[in-house]
């Protein structure tokens, strides 16, 4: 299995994070398909956050979960850079493990976002789940 993680919002959010891309959905993820008829999201404004090798950001999370658990802050990881970016863009970041993308926790401001994943995180081994609006 693993973490993924999608953006939607009227404009595509500008991530220059090295091997970190923001791709367009394009019929052919079945599962991102199914997120986004269950969400509602519109096809043409959500976008799916891949590493440099087209995967899911499943290591991204992983990654965050071994350093918060030892200690280090969000905003000296990648995931923080990540996280950093698109809340700057007021977009909606729906991120799951699996398919276990039903029942997400809602989460309204950056703050709660932040706890959550300081919270989630260490315990999880990079197993997160949000819809933040």
């Amino acid at each position: 299995m693993s973490q993924f993680c999608i953006i939607t919002g009227t404009d595509k959010p500008e991530i220059e994070i090295e091997g970190i891309e923001l791709l367009p959905l394009d019929g052919s993820q079945e599962l991102y398909q199914e997120v986004i008829e269950h969400y509602r999201l519109p096809t043409n404004e959500t976008w799916v956050v891949v590493d440099k090798t087209g995967n899911t950001i499943d290591e991204i999370f992983s990654e965050a979960s071994n350093w918060i658990a030892s200690g280090e802050k969000l905003c000296g990881i990648r995931l923080g850079e990540i996280i950093g970016c698109l809340l700057k863009t007021k977009c909606r970041i729906i991120t799951w493990y699996g398919s276990e993308y039903y029942d997400l926790e809602n989460i309204n401001n950056p703050v709660e976002l932040i706890d959550l994943l300081y919270k989630d995180l260490p315990v999880g081994s990079g197993e997160i789940y949000f819809d933040y609006k």
